[in-house]
């Protein structure tokens, strides 16, 4: 399921994307030295927490539009707000941070663009929960913090 807009002031920025990637709505974002990626281009730095640590350093946003390849475009990215992400089954508290799906294998993408784990420190949350799940589900409610 797709990452969905719940509340709050998205602040959107204007941000320009390369022609080379297409970004859909809903993604949490990279800012790359002059465009945003979706957070799942960024190559695998290591350890799990050392992916979503370096997420957490370039994550600007999440898409408010998509983008079309091979089109020079900008498109609106909310740098705050409520945002309902896909996760584990598990459950949460209010305030508990999270950041985006990581990964420790060699090669493989660092993090996800579009799903979320609970995360042990800030230097590796994208944003805190923002509405108790006391039973197993796989969708979570969390305010983003770029």
């Amino acid at each position: 399921m797709a990452t969905t807009y719940v509340s709050g002031d998205r602040k959107l920025v204007s941000c320009p994307v390369d022609v080379a990637y297409t970004i859909l709505k809903g993604e949490m974002l990279e800012f790359v030295v002059d465009d945003v990626r979706a957070l799942d281009e960024m190559g695998d730095s290591g350890t799990k927490a050392q992916n979503q640590a370096a997420a957490r350093d370039l994550f600007i946003g999440v898409a408010a539009k998509s983008s079309t390849l091979g089109v020079p475009s900008s498109i609106p990215v909310a740098t705050s707000g409520v945002f309902e992400f896909d996760c584990a089954s598990a459950t949460y508290e209010v305030g508990d941070l999270v950041g985006p799906t990581g990964t420790g294998g060699g090669g493989a993408d660092g993090v996800s663009s579009s799903s979320v784990e609970a995360v042990a420190a800030a230097n590796l949350a994208i944003g805190r929960v923002y509405k108790r799940v006391p039973v197993a589900a796989t969708r979570v409610q969390v305010a983003i913090e770029s």
